[in-house]
């Protein structure tokens, strides 16, 4: 009974450590992409925001004849 639990011991450590070896990269690589990701789209929504009428006209030099 003993050295079944060794050897299942054994196997589970072995088993996290190549889980471990392989996700771990792999989730660095998916948490960048996502922090690139969010970090272009706060980029996009500043570049598309939209400026009031008064201050466009103003910068254009035009007022609004009523």
């Amino acid at each position: 009974m003993n050295g079944m639990i060794k050897a299942a011991k054994g196997t589970g450590k072995v088993l996290l450590a190549i889980l471990v070896g392989v996700l771990m990269p792999i989730m660095i690589w998916v948490a960048l992409g996502v922090a690139l990701n969010k970090k272009f789209r706060e980029k996009a929504v500043r570049e598309t925001e939209v400026k009031p009428l008064g201050e466009v006209l103003t910068k254009a030099g035009q007022t609004i004849k009523r």
